[in-house]
């Protein structure tokens, strides 16, 4: 008995390439569609990031693409939803790819290459984010810590501080300069 021969898939993926400017500590997402234009059922999946030999990651830690697997019938097309993180990432620009493997005899890998504008920027942060006093009587003082954190990659100015209602605050004088990593605490 002679076997027969299934038809072969063929993958395709639009866009080919995604640009994104954004600033330190911004996220965007965008989606890329991929299709089965073949006639056989295309089955792909979607690594993790991994390094090349050159050392370089192909998709490196601020770039993620879901869903990481699947199966595409003929004349099938899905939504990929490609995610960026310039948390942490200092300003410059950053060369990704997400790279889909395939079952595709012709073109087994679909590329999409993907580039990163980072503008470097401060990011400040509070620890705790809010602070909830206890009774206190009227004359007498209460105080609790609060820290202020640059977690940006660009040094953050601090030129004023406001504090509403019967509150005052100490530790923090500006003008202030807080290098990228830095923290000042406060009561």
């Amino acid at each position: 008995a002679m076997g027969a021969t299934l038809p072969a898939p063929t993958g395709d993926v639009a866009p080919t390439s995604i640009s994104e400017a954004l600033f330190t500590g911004g996220t965007a997402d965008h989606v890329v569609a991929l299709s089965n234009i073949g006639l056989g059922s295309l089955d792909f999946t979607i690594p993790a990031p991994l390094l090349t030999d050159s050392g370089m990651e192909t998709m490196p830690q601020w770039l993620s693409a879901a869903p990481t697997s699947g199966r595409l019938w003929a004349g099938e097309s899905m939504p990929i939803d490609v995610h960026i993180d310039a948390a942490n990432l200092e300003g410059g620009v950053y060369p990704g790819q997400v790279n889909i493997l395939t079952n595709d005899p012709v073109d087994p890998v679909l590329t999409v290459e993907v580039t990163l504008d980072v503008t470097g920027a401060p990011d400040i942060v509070a620890v705790p984010e809010s602070l909830t006093f206890p009774t206190t009587l009227v004359g007498a003082a209460s105080a609790l810590p609060l820290t202020i954190l640059n977690i940006g990659a660009e040094i953050l100015h601090i030129s004023g501080v406001s504090v509403s209602g019967d509150f005052a605050q100490s530790g923090l004088t500006p003008p202030l300069d807080l290098p990228p990593g830095g923290s000042i605490p406060l009561t």
